[in-house]
């Protein structure tokens, strides 16, 4: 999935709406022109889509500010679960977890987290 051929464009690759790469706040929400620039947006979510082409899709949550916040995995179309594979505050990685349906997680302070995103219906 990060080793693309082509350059994402946030375009429509399938009927149901799914994009090849997606941008989400903190409230799962897509990200509107206006929070880009917004000096107190600390939380980001990319969506990497590969289910388009035959790979798999990853969910990266950034989280810049020093405090812990609550975030919303995104409900997208084609995607039904993610699972945590790698959270910057562990000390050592752990197993992946359980996958997970799209809702509220808790995320650490100036932390990155790295999400397989599924559909497994």
């Amino acid at each position: 999935m990060l080793r693309q051929r082509t350059f994402f464009t946030g375009r429509e690759v399938h009927e149901d709406g799914s994009q090849d790469l997606a941008w989400f706040a903190a409230d799962g929400e897509p990200m509107a022109n206006g929070q880009w620039e917004d000096p107190s947006t600390r939380t980001l979510l990319m969506l990497l889509n590969g289910a388009w082409i035959g790979h798999g899709s990853l969910l990266v949550l950034l989280h810049g500010d020093s405090d812990p916040v609550t975030a919303m995995l995104p409900t997208v179309p084609g995607i039904t679960t993610y699972q945590l594979l790698w959270d910057s505050t562990d000390e050592v990685p752990r197993e992946p977890c359980s996958p997970v349906p799209p809702g509220e997680v808790m995320v650490g302070p100036s932390s990155i987290r790295i999400y397989r995103a599924a559909d497994t219906t």
